[in-house]
């Protein structure tokens, strides 16, 4: 017997009432068929699906994939704000940063034990899609990503799901992180020292870190040493006065001293890496470009579209309309925690108890 027809009559309104909820009920009832045939299915298929494998509960966007999705010229952009950190978030889309494998062996080759007692990471300003930290996770480390930005935060805690990763997140200031002394093996700073108060971040990552800690700094600079980077080069200090192509590498001249600076580190090893990136053409580079300062905030107008032009036609003239790669390298800085600070407690969890905030169950 359906529901509609078990509505008892209680005078003639209460007929007409019946009548005319008849129809809904019915489809109701439908509704609620079908939505217990579609959970069944879905659980068998829970059920059916191979161990090992991240299930899909979640829905990854193109952004979060690893193939490169077209540049905002061509569709929407992922982000419409006008925040700097997004803007930068929505260019890195069409060019991850990555890193070569060279430079996980070099850090991986510190911690040897790492498969018998989980070292801990934190990595700080983990950026659009925390990728270090995805790395680290991958690698056996327990990672705790700190990142200011709660967009850019959102965005990692989507791209470590995509790829069955475990990763603590916290929004905090790079230079207060809000964890205990002393509690990380290896403090990692992955293109991101230099966009915040580096003596500050240095201090705080001194704090972090356990007795003989590592930390771990890296930059992509485009390869002074490639003849297209160099025409490049001659373009930017042709068009902004202002801009020096020495001042925007972070090799061991201008940042190994200011690393080692106060005494907190010294500089165990650096060692530079071939990291060429690709590029889908010539628009995704300008793409990158206008989320740099020396030419967004000094190129308008008349210049930026002359700019604009004249990167177009280097790229064109040297690899013509297609696809190519951007010469980059990876400086990489590794170094030990020189005073040694109070030993952590061992019944002490990472977190500070009145801050502790995981977007992941325990």
């Amino acid at each position: 017997m359906s529901l509609s027809s078990s509505i008892v009559p209680f005078g003639g309104a209460s007929m007409q009432l019946s009548r005319v909820l008849a129809p809904f009920v019915s489809q109701a009832v439908r509704a609620l068929g079908t939505r217990s045939v579609l959970q069944s299915t879905a659980a068998s298929a829970a059920l059916a699906q191979p161990q090992g494998q991240p299930s899909d509960w979640f829905v990854v966007r193109s952004e979060e994939r690893l193939d490169v999705p077209h540049t905002p010229h061509e569709e929407e952009p992922i982000f419409e704000s006008h925040h700097s950190s997004q803007r930068f978030a929505n260019a890195l889309s069409a060019i991850r940063t990555t890193y070569p494998e060279s430079v996980w062996g070099k850090v991986m080759s510190l911690f040897p034990n790492r498969s018998k007692q989980r070292p801990i990471a934190v990595d700080i300003a983990v950026g659009s899609e925390g990728r270090a930290g995805v790395e680290l996770a991958k690698r056996g480390f327990r990672v705790i990503g700190v990142e200011a930005d709660a967009t850019l935060l959102a965005r990692t805690f989507r791209f470590a799901q995509a790829h069955n990763t475990h990763i603590q997140l916290i929004t905090a200031k790079v230079e207060h992180s809000m964890l205990h002394d002393s509690v990380a093996d290896l403090v990692s700073f992955m293109h991101g020292l230099h966009l915040v108060d580096t003596p500050r971040a240095l201090g705080e990552a001194h704090r972090l870190l356990k007795p003989g800690g590592v930390l771990v700094a890296a930059w992509n600079d485009r390869d002074l040493s490639h003849d297209f980077v160099d025409e490049l080069e001659e373009l930017f200090e042709r068009c902004n006065p202002h801009y020096c192509r020495h001042s925007k590498q972070r090799d061991l001249d201008s940042w190994g001293q200011r690393l080692e600076q106060g005494g907190m580190f010294k500089l165990k090893e650096y060692s530079v890496h071939a990291n060429p990136m690709p590029m889908k053409n010539a628009v995704a580079l300008l793409d990158i470009l206008d989320c740099m300062s020396f030419v967004r905030a000094a190129l308008r107008g008349e210049e930026r579209r002359t700019f604009n032009n004249d990167v177009r036609a280097l790229v064109e003239r040297r690899y013509g309309r297609g696809g190519f790669q951007l010469p980059l390298e990876t400086k990489l800085f590794i170094l030990e925690k020189v005073h040694e600070g109070t030993p952590a407690d061992p019944a002490h969890t990472p977190f500070k108890p009145h801050h502790m905030e995981s977007l992941f169950k325990a």
